[in-house]
């Protein structure tokens, strides 16, 4: 992420190919069965360069402090269907 931050583009790639099937997972969990899965996926990393800079490390949390998801899916939103989660 400091690399990303620092400008550094190519981190975008690496990072993704590094974190993409473990982003995959949990997305697919919290929205089974639905087609917004790679979209979400997606713009979650699309939106890394811009919160690259207030990205703190030492949070444990993996994510920046007061930064929403990509693609507003909360967990108060539907969850696209009842046909079951892909594995």
């Amino acid at each position: 992420m400091s690399r990303l931050a620092g400008g550094e583009i190519g981190a975008l790639g690496e990072l993704y190919d590094r974190h993409s099937h473990s982003v995959w997972r949990a997305v697919s969990r919290t929205l089974p069965g639905s087609p917004d899965v790679e979209d979400v996926v997606h713009a979650t990393f699309l939106t890394l360069p811009r919160i690259a800079p207030s990205y703190d490390g030492r949070s444990g949390g993996g994510s920046p402090s007061g930064h929403q998801q990509a693609g507003g899916h909360g967990g108060g939103e539907s969850r696209g269907g009842s046909r079951g989660a892909q594995r």
